[in-house]
């Protein structure tokens, strides 16, 4: 009996030990979640807040985090942590562990300690949420946004959220407080104001002045006393100018001049680094190709398709850069006389080219001078090949009225006695009668003007005559000559050659209109003025000018010419003949010829 009782109670201690080794105990080493998801949002607070203070004032922003760990499975081997050796570093996102000296910057929050993240858990989702003062700009809230982000490592695709709020922080916290993202505020700055009883004072500010600042209102009393001095010294040399008037007529009007000339040049920077006299050369040689330019632009033309002819690629840059470093206004004047594949070209050249310093401006201006002087331009020239004032001689009388308007006495006078006596009697007539007397007598005074004022004066009405968009409307001919001029222009370029007309000149351009038809203006003429313009017509020609059109222009020409011919020209336009660029401009110009002729014969 004795022995059956100490067996069970043998057995019963045995099965009692291993249950209770089965049960698992309560050691304060087992991971908590909450106390792991507690020390990831202290160190990604401290992390942004540290961030957050490099650019901001502390006191200005808070910082919530809110973390979410979720338990993994790990081998009962690897349950221990070790505590990372110390880590000499500032500040980097996403660390396994809180580095050692990490410490909050703002004062009133405690840090914590270093603690490793325990292996067991693994962080699921980040919820950060910044809360900004109202002062903050809306630039200031995109950047804490994106740097939020960065510093704590957050994932979009794993569920972070970062949100930045602005909401309005205490008064005092906002009083004097400047936020800029470019500096930092790793200090607070307190200033002991010293007693004053100027600042009790309030401010009186008008025009960006506090009126009851004694340093502003001294910065006032300096600034007009240095005006009163600068007043002084300018009467002073008025009254000293006064006393020189003893100089005859004719020294004041070319001080005049001169001064009228120089407050129309422009300065040019890239000038400079010229001396004068290399600067002075250079203009002088710019102002020599202008005018021969001007005077003579079939000449020059010739010579720059010479210079492309010669050599196509490399002729070309040269052409380019010489127009381009003398003046590219003159390639207008060069158009008319230019084949039109070489103008495209120059054209485009001068549109791409990049700038090019003055030293080679200078050396290409010399040397496109010199290919000028060695072509023989004409043989009556005489001795005066260098005349200042040729270019007038290619001007005609309403041109030269155009170019002297709202020009001095002065400069009109000296420009008139360049003329012949009949065009400078003409030109005279034309002005007001109040002028005509002052400027005779000014013609008569200009016998000693220097050779510099003649060059000032001739580059001023050369390059006037380049820059002046109204000049190549102005004709002796009148309108008859403008309408020539629109037909010698390309079709597409026509229509809108007469609307620039019309910004600049609306009497004008309603004259031309009159008389001017474009070839998309065919379907709006008369049937009648149609069908009497294409009788001098010919049939080939009708069917080049139709080829490509549009619908309604066929149908408007188809419809006043015979059945048999209109069959016969639907026909041809329905075959698969081609026609060049050139015939169907050739023949729709004539057929606009043609259409004209009538309209101006029938007034």
């Amino acid at each position: 009996m004795k022995r059956l009782l100490c067996f069970i109670l043998f057995w019963g201690s045995l099965n009692l030990g291993t249950s209770y080794a089965q049960i698992p105990g309560n050691n304060s080493n087992s991971p908590d979640q909450q106390t792991e998801e507690t020390k990831y949002e202290r160190y990604y607070e401290i992390v942004l807040e540290n961030a957050l203070s490099e650019y901001y004032e502390n006191g200005s922003f808070l910082v919530d985090v809110q973390a979410e760990v979720e338990r993994v499975l790990v081998a009962s081997g690897y349950e221990v942590v070790e505590e990372l050796p110390p880590l000499e570093i500032e500040n980097l996102p996403g660390l396994p562990v809180i580095p050692p000296g990490l410490k909050a910057t703002r004062t009133g929050r405690d840090s914590i300690k270093v603690t490793g993240f325990n292996s067991s858990f693994r962080l699921n989702q980040l919820v950060i949420r910044v809360l900004i003062d109202t002062a903050y700009t809306q630039e200031d809230s995109e950047f804490i946004n994106e740097m939020a982000g960065m510093v704590a490592n957050a994932d979009r695709f794993r569920g972070d959220i970062v949100t930045v709020e602005r909401k309005i922080f205490p008064k005092q916290q906002r009083n004097n407080r400047s936020y800029s993202s470019g500096k930092a505020a790793k200090t607070d700055t307190v200033f002991i104001e010293q007693p004053n009883e100027a600042a009790d004072l309030d401010k009186n500010e008008f025009l960006g002045i506090d009126w009851n600042n004694p340093k502003h209102l001294l910065y006032i009393i300096l600034g007009l006393f240095i005006l009163a001095l600068a007043l002084l010294i300018w009467a002073l040399m008025k009254k000293a100018g006064s006393d020189d008037q003893d100089y005859n007529s004719v020294s004041e009007e070319l001080k005049n001049i001169q001064a009228g000339l120089e407050a129309n040049e422009k300065p040019k920077d890239e000038l400079r680094e010229f001396k004068n006299d290399k600067q002075a050369k250079f203009e002088e040689e710019k102002m020599f190709i202008i005018n021969r330019t001007v005077s003579e632009p079939e000449t020059i033309a010739k010579l720059i398709e010479g210079l492309v002819n010669e050599n196509e690629d490399e002729g070309l840059v040269k052409a380019v850069r010489a127009i381009f470093s003398t003046d590219p206004k003159i390639i207008d004047v060069l158009q008319p006389y230019l084949d039109d594949k070489v103008h495209d070209s120059i054209l485009f050249g001068l549109t791409n080219i990049e700038t090019i310093p003055v030293r080679e401006k200078a050396e290409e201006v010399t040397e496109f001078k010199k290919k000028i002087l060695a072509q023989k331009t004409s043989k009556n020239r005489g001795a005066d090949d260098n005349h200042l004032f040729e270019f007038l001689n290619q001007l005609t009388n309403q041109q030269l009225l155009h170019l002297i308007r709202s020009e001095s006495d002065e400069m009109i006078a000296i420009l008139l006695a360049q003329l012949p006596g009949d065009r400078s009697s003409f030109v005279l007539q034309k002005l007001d009668e109040n002028k005509r007397i002052p400027i005779v007598l000014k013609m008569g005074k200009i016998a000693n003007i220097p050779i510099s004022i003649y060059k000032k004066v001739a580059a001023h009405f050369s390059h006037k005559a380049l820059t002046v968009s109204d000049m190549k409307y102005v004709a002796a001919d009148g309108v008859e000559s403008i309408l020539n001029t629109i037909d010698n222009l390309p079709i597409k370029e026509q229509q809108p050659f007469v609307n620039s007309i019309a910004e600049k000149d609306l009497n004008l351009a309603k004259k031309i209109r009159k008389f001017f038809v474009a070839f998309d203006d065919i379907p709006n003429v008369d049937d009648e003025v149609l069908q009497v313009a294409l009788e001098e017509s010919t049939t080939d020609e009708i069917i080049k000018a139709l080829y490509k059109a549009k619908e309604s222009i066929k149908d408007k020409v188809l419809s006043v010419r015979p059945d048999r011919e209109s069959e016969l020209i639907v026909s041809e336009l329905s075959n698969d003949q081609e026609f060049t660029s050139m015939e169907i401009e050739g023949a729709r110009k004539n057929i606009l010829l043609l259409i004209r002729k009538v309209i101006k014969s029938r007034g």
